[in-house]
């Protein structure tokens, strides 16, 4: 079985339910890279609790 990126995300549990809506690629920066790092940290304060 081929395991994607999305696959590996979506088996981390705070990114389970990631992708129930579609995500417009138009709203994207042309430099992605602090938006992936503000996900991440939020990510990870979500799994971290208060």
């Amino acid at each position: 079985m081929h395991e994607t990126m999305r696959d590996r995300l979506r088996s981390i549990p705070v990114f389970a339910g990631v992708g129930t809506t579609h995500f417009q690629d138009h709203d994207v920066p042309d430099n992605p890279l602090p938006l992936v790092g503000d996900w991440i940290r939020v990510a990870v304060a979500l799994s971290c609790g208060p």
